[in-house]
């Protein structure tokens, strides 16, 4: 383990990972070896982590009081991700209060936050079993055996040399092997309840440049040059992005986008598949596969800008062509919507709006003949004259 714990994998290793789970996800269906495989991955990468800390940043929804205490260097470091990872609010609590009572108070806080994190993989571990019973009974077994390899390595796993310079380094590599469990548990279960709707979580390029996207039967590898931030930090313009996408039509395609948006928002996944019929209620995405033209095969839709209303976000738009199989990106739409935002799209109705200071504005209703956009319905009003310029 020397060589892993000092942050340097040989690179045999990771290749040979890397090419046998490349070889994994683009098998059709749900393999109960996936698991395991990114697992194998985190373990790897997890155990070398806490030589890669990162400058700790203020979190806006956080009290000065936790943030202070959060800031401290010798802590483990932890990425939020939404619901699934990052500290508690116990932990916080009990990090930025002051406890005379205990002999070592950010240890105890961090043992406390492991102890109950272990007991949040069993519960993800639960509801995984409870799916596979339910949509894939044959994996039910090695799901089983999945999770208790797993128990071992995490127990055997982080065995790293203490020194003064970073006194939780166990500690950073269970948290971060128990992050990874509870990641690639929530991700199998998607993937064995529904191949069609699935969200993916923040993708990592902003910090490492590239991160592979799961959406149940489908994948979207990413890799950008650079990510500086736009909007006051909340988002990522990503340059220079490289997109390998995989779906059930489509073996891999790939392409290559100048600019492609990415929140920083801890409640804002990365990729959607499925419907926006909600319009963008639970968040915003930056990738996002869903039938567009209403013809029985997804299309591609990417953040690509600020161009909506009042600098809303404006998307690129790729519709699958049977013949060639692959996404062909379709820029009549975008001429039809200049300064317009999409708020959602319907049964292959999108539906755009826009506003131009206090009295105009005006929506627009667009659908796909084939591949060609269609106006079919479009008003503008001038609510200070009241009266109807459409």
């Amino acid at each position: 383990m020397s060589s892993i714990a000092g942050g340097q994998l040989p690179i045999a290793l990771w290749s040979a990972l890397d090419l046998a789970c490349t070889k994994e996800w683009t098998m059709p269906h749900p393999s109960p070896l996936r698991l395991s495989c990114s697992l194998g991955v985190a373990l790897l990468a997890a155990a070398g982590s806490h030589v890669r800390a990162q400058p700790f940043t203020d979190n806006p929804y956080l009290s000065p009081e936790v943030n202070a205490a959060l800031a401290d260097p010798q802590l483990p470091v932890r990425k939020y991700r939404g619901d699934l990872s990052g500290w508690t609010k116990r932990f916080e609590t009990c990090i930025s209060t002051q406890n005379r009572d205990l002999p070592a108070p950010r240890r105890q806080c961090i043992a406390d936050e492991i102890e109950y994190k272990l007991g949040v993989t069993s519960v993800y571990h639960k509801t995984l079993l409870d799916a596979a019973r339910q949509k894939a009974p044959q994996s039910v077994a090695d799901i089983d055996g999945q999770h208790q390899q797993w128990l071992e390595q995490y127990h055997s796993s982080c065995e790293i040399e203490k020194n003064q310079s970073t006194p939780f380094s166990r500690e950073q590599c269970q948290l971060d092997l128990i992050d990874e469990f509870i990641h690639q548990t929530a991700q199998r279960k998607t993937s064995i309840l529904s191949y069609r709707e699935a969200i993916a979580e923040q993708l990592p390029p902003t910090a490492h440049g590239s991160a592979t996207l799961i959406l149940g039967d489908a994948r979207i590898a990413v890799s950008v040059d650079a990510c500086p931030g736009v909007k006051s930090d909340l988002f990522r313009a990503c340059e220079n992005v490289r997109l390998a996408v995989s779906t059930p039509d489509i073996a891999e395609q790939h392409l290559q986008l100048p600019e492609v948006i990415f929140s920083d928002h801890e409640n804002d996944a990365s990729a959607n598949r499925g419907t926006l019929e909600q319009g963008f209620a639970w968040g915003k995405y930056s990738l996002m596969l869903l039938d567009l033209n209403n013809d029985g095969h997804e299309d591609l839709m990417a953040w690509t800008g600020f161009d909506g209303s009042y600098g809303d976000p404006s998307y690129t738009y790729f519709l699958y062509d049977a013949d060639a199989k692959a996404f062909v990106e379709n820029t009549a739409i975008q001429a039809l919507v200049e300064m317009h935002s999409l708020s959602r799209v319907v049964d292959g109705q999108f539906e755009f709006w826009y506003r131009s200071g206090p009295c105009e504005r005006g929506e627009k209703s667009i659908r796909f003949e084939g591949n060609v956009p269609r106006v079919i319905k479009s008003s503008d009003e001038n609510s200070c004259t009241n009266a109807d310029q459409g």
